[in-house]
């Protein structure tokens, strides 16, 4: 089996990852501030695609339509990315033109379905 790692390299990697807490707490929070924007219906789930902020990048399509309301939750968000040809753990960050194209277009026509007009992308 491989070696213990010695003090120093535990040193070290403690280091490099306090450095990563500032980045990983600013993106808990802006995807918390996000899923109470998608409950209150203050932004679509097909605008934040659009825009593709930093921190909705790494974050799974999966869990960003599973916190949409309009989709249906769970069952209903495996069945989107199942019609659509993505995997269940992509990154929003990693989809295709192709799938965010098409994932956009679908949100859009669950968006005029719910609130009775189309939305429109920037």
């Amino acid at each position: 089996m491989g070696k213990t790692p010695g003090p120093e390299a535990l040193k070290v990697g403690a280091k490099v990852l306090r450095g990563r807490l500032p980045k990983a707490n600013a993106t808990r929070i802006e995807r918390g501030k996000l899923k109470r924007a998608l409950k209150e219906n203050t932004v679509t789930a097909s605008e934040i695609i659009v825009a593709l902020p930093w921190w909705l990048k790494t974050m799974k399509a999966y869990q960003l339509l599973v916190h949409t309301p309009y989709v249906g939750g769970d069952d209903a968000a495996a069945r989107i990315l199942h019609r659509l040809k993505i995997g269940d753990n992509k990154n929003i960050g990693g989809l295709s033109e192709r799938q965010r194209k098409e994932l956009v277009a679908y949100l859009q026509a669950l968006e005029a379905a719910k609130f009775g007009e189309p939305t429109s992308t920037k």
